[in-house]
């Protein structure tokens, strides 16, 4: 610190401890003592407090606060046996509600709009509506699987709240004039209503790209079976020509044992018809030599 903040924080101190005296004077209906102020130091080496009244009452030593966040045991206020007693019974008396009715109702004691927390239908609203809001999207959009479903689900509950928030919008303005009766109910509102807006647009996103997704995985799926149906096709075209074309070697072959058979047939037959033109000779010389 500077010479000149010690001097003024020294200041400060002598003026508030002039201010408590007179208020003590004041309470005790005696005259007030006049309480000077002290000179400022000359090396400003420590603070310099003005000397005390007989007439003031003691001062205690400062304290810390009570509620700071690590009080000491001097600053907490001494509690009886007795007190504490019964701080510990009445502990005991009420717990919060233990049943499901009671916490059924516990829970809607600061309910106010039911733009957030759980999903549920306002008395001044119709289940039917919103049922049939849930049915045409699910008519629509055909979800396939949970994931799906809980995605409409979801969808339907943001438009409705979209709309809840926009009603509420509705009945902030004053019927006589365009006037907002709570601008700060009404920024709350609008606020939910953009929250819910995205929030539609963010589950109609992801639907979307499920369904994208899965189509993209049937028709690969589909080109994998057109491939491996073309493929079996060409091989069974594949196995009848290597059929035909062993049907044809095999045709080959028996008509060449059959031309083979003929040209053989064909030599025993000229072998026969030269033996016939040759055997009358053959018995003349055969006679002769017989002679």
């Amino acid at each position: 610190m500077t010479p000149r903040s010690i001097r003024r924080a020294a200041e400060r101190k002598a003026r508030k401890l002039a201010r408590k005296a007179e208020k003590a004077n004041l309470h005790t209906a005696e005259p007030s003592v006049p309480v000077e102020l002290p000179p400022a130091p000359a090396d400003f080496s420590e603070i310099c407090l003005p000397p005390r009244s007989a007439n003031l009452p003691p001062v205690d030593p400062p304290r810390s606060n009570p509620m700071s966040a690590n009080p000491t045991p001097a600053d907490l206020p001494p509690i009886s046996a007795a007190r504490l007693a019964a701080n510990r019974a009445n502990a005991q008396h009420s717990r919060g509600p233990v049943t499901d009715a009671g916490k059924a109702v516990s829970c809607r004691n600061n309910f106010r709009h039911g733009l957030a927390g759980s999903f549920m239908i306002l008395s001044w609203e119709k289940e039917e509506e919103f049922d049939e809001l849930y049915e045409n999207l699910r008519a629509e959009h055909q979800p396939t699987g949970p994931t799906e479903v809980l995605l409409v689900e979801s969808m339907a509950q943001h438009y409705w709240l979209r709309q809840r928030a926009m009603k509420l919008q509705y009945l902030s303005f004053r019927s006589d004039a365009p006037m907002v009766l709570d601008q700060k109910e009404f920024a709350l509102y609008l606020r939910y209503q953009t929250t819910h807006d995205r929030a539609f647009h963010k589950a109609l996103n992801l639907l979307i790209q499920l369904k994208r997704n899965r189509a993209r995985e049937q028709a690969a799926s589909q080109i994998g079976f057109e491939s491996q149906k073309h493929k079996r096709a060409a091989e069974e075209r594949k196995q009848a020509a290597e059929q035909r074309k062993q049907s044809a070697e095999k045709r080959c072959e028996e008509l060449h044992h059959f031309a083979v058979s003929l040209a053989e047939a064909k030599v025993d037959h000229q072998k026969v018809l030269t033996l016939g033109a040759r055997m009358p000779q053959t018995i003349t010389a055969l006679a002769e030599r017989a002679a």
